[in-house]
């Protein structure tokens, strides 16, 4: 089975005269909705429609090739062919984006009866063109709008990418059997639910060092994307606050998002009271965040690739054949790229990039249990891609309140197999173990990073410097773990996490998805079969409905505590049935 994924049917190879007739072809597209500026005024509905479609082949193209110059990046960060590639592309897109931006800004300013008469003479697009009407209050005039896409493309683009530059080519020393190595992100973070104390409590403090050797320059990164935050989207466009640039776009109500964070904040406690019964049937005596992720024992299953993608297909077939044939599709057609290398980025992700290209998936497999539930997950996105496929490349993409559903879905359906079918008591209780420090670090860890993030742009606006940033990160960690001790240098763990940089008020979407999926999935164990085509169906709408409305026809209610309570009690289930495992 192929373990590297292959990009060359995105784009035609680089610097041949096929690639460049894919950006004539491009450049002729946005020609054409350049040409339509003239006769604007009198645009018919015919003519409005045949440009949207215009500016949806521009998508279609554009997301080609920003995809592949990202997944090649991606490969080996390292690589300075795939940065300046990925330099180039972005100024292209800059370019693109400037040319037609006259035409959104057109359509905002339309008085009601001809918006709506243009609306109606494009079915399969009014969700999008709504979208485009509700942004108007936070537009510029299109000048405005270009010095600002050139801003960003030598600004925030730049610094992000440096920051991933800096982080992804840390190594961190570690003793391991009286043998210093030095390793990478990916490697090191396994010692950190590692069977010995010492070794988590080394691990951890060897990232962080690191980290905290380069935090001021990591921490001023940080404050120059805050201070840009606030520039464009609170000084020029307007916006109220820095959380409600993020909610506007994934059109989450304000209610939606403080009843979230409220449960969250009000069940704290409830994650600490877990972490001390853990620490109980664990045995760690040392109570300290350099524990909470300690394993129930130090044997762990192992599973090789092969047998994890067999595996996590039998699973989505259990549910829904459609699923598991789409999910099979990633893997067939070669678009993972699996194995961990010196200079490729962390973590894993699921790319989506058009309705009609097959997601692609990144991950940094080593056979673990945990990396098993890594690829059930992006498999899940992946799935979920391709379910709203029939929608167009401007709204198949699913908001992020609900594109973590099939994600998370699809984990808690590999969970629920593997605890049913392993015949070992003490297997079975390891694996409900990690699967709750799995829930905590995407719903409480995540809220704590939002609750950060809304405190560091408050004080950033007020002049705060990198100090005053990693005390209060350091504050509300220990108010996050009460009696738990987390030693000080925890308070560089800010600089640690990718999403603070790249997308500010990004993390609560776990929080949302994860609390979301935990109410669907317990539907699914009551109703059965007959829950799989509503599922399916809220999967399938992608980003072509409001959220809220897509979960209001399932019956939830995103702006009530109650709802968001509902999926606290299912994890109450999960931790009474640990306790009598005890």
């Amino acid at each position: 089975m192929e373990k590297r994924w292959d990009l060359s049917g995105l784009v035609p190879p680089a610097k041949t005269r096929e690639f460049d007739r894919f950006l004539e072809k491009l450049d002729d597209d946005v020609k054409m909705v350049e040409a339509a500026r003239s006769r604007l005024e009198d645009f018919s509905g015919k003519e409005f429609l045949e440009i949207i479609k215009v500016k949806e082949r521009i998508a279609e193209s554009s997301n080609r090739l920003s995809a592949y110059a990202y997944l090649w990046f991606s490969e080996d960060t390292s690589n300075s062919k795939a940065r300046a590639f990925l330099s180039r592309v972005e100024d292209l897109s800059v370019g693109y984006a400037n040319r037609i931006v006259f035409f959104n800004l057109w359509f905002k300013g339309l008085e009601e009866k001809k918006a709506r008469k243009l609306v109606k003479a494009a079915p399969g697009y009014g969700y999008f063109l709504t979208r485009i009407r509700e942004l108007k209050q936070y537009s510029l005039k299109e000048e405005e709008e270009k010095i600002i896409n050139l801003k960003d493309l030598s600004g925030n683009n730049t610094l992000t990418k440096v920051y991933d530059m800096i982080t992804a080519g840390f190594t961190f020393p570690l003793i391991v059997n009286g043998e210093k190595k030095m390793l990478s992100q990916e490697e090191l973070k396994k010692y950190f639910r590692h069977h010995d104390g010492k070794m988590r409590a080394a691990a951890y403090r060897s990232v962080y060092r690191v980290f905290g050797e380069q935090g001021q320059v990591l921490g001023e990164i940080y404050r120059s994307l805050v201070n840009d935050w606030k520039n464009e989207q609170l000084v020029l466009r307007r916006y109220k606050s820095p959380v409600a640039v993020r909610n506007i776009a994934n059109d989450v109500p304000e209610e939606a998002y403080h009843a979230l964070l409220n449960v969250v904040r009000k069940n704290v406690g409830f994650f600490q009271s877990y972490f001390d019964l853990k620490f109980k049937v664990c045995g760690v005596k040392e109570k300290s965040r350099y524990h909470i992720y300690a394993p129930y024992q130090a044997a762990e299953k192992r599973m090789s690739y092969e047998s994890a993608v067999k595996l996590v297909l039998e699973n989505f077939r259990k549910v829904s054949p459609r699923m598991a044939d789409l999910a099979e599709n990633v893997v067939k057609q070669n678009h993972v790229d699996v194995e961990i290398k010196k200079g490729k980025r962390s973590g894993a992700f699921c790319y989506s990039i058009t309705p009609k290209i097959t997601p692609y998936v990144l991950l940094n497999y080593d056979g673990t249990v945990r990396d098993v539930f890594t690829l059930a997950h992006e498999l899940g996105h992946a799935v979920h891609g391709q379910l709203a496929s029939k929608h167009s490349v401007l709204t198949f993409h699913a908001p992020i309140p609900l594109a973590e559903t099939a994600s998370i879905f699809s984990e808690m359906m590999l969970f629920e197999k593997l605890t049913n079918e392993e015949k070992s008591g003490e297997l079975r209780k390891g694996m409900l173990i990690q699967k709750l420090d799995d829930v905590y670090g995407s719903i409480g860890r995540q809220a704590y990073f939002t609750f950060f993030e809304e405190n560091a742009h408050r004080m950033v606006a007020e002049g705060a410097g990198v100090d005053e940033l990693k005390a209060e990160y350091l504050k509300e960690l220990r108010e996050q773990f009460g009696s738990i001790n987390v030693p000080e240098e925890f308070q560089w763990e800010w600089t640690y996490i990718p999403h603070i940089y790249h997308s500010p008020f990004y993390c609560y979407g776990y929080s949302f998805g994860n609390l979301l999926t935990l109410t669907l999935y317990e539907r699914y164990k009551e109703e059965g079969a007959s829950f799989v085509p509503e599922y399916l169906k809220i999967l399938e709408a992608g980003g072509s409905e409001r959220p809220q409305k897509v979960l209001e026809r399932a019956g939830m209610d995103i702006c009530s505590e109650k709802f968001w309570q509902s999926g606290f009690n299912v994890i109450e289930k999960m931790v009474n049935d640990l306790k009598k495992m005890k």
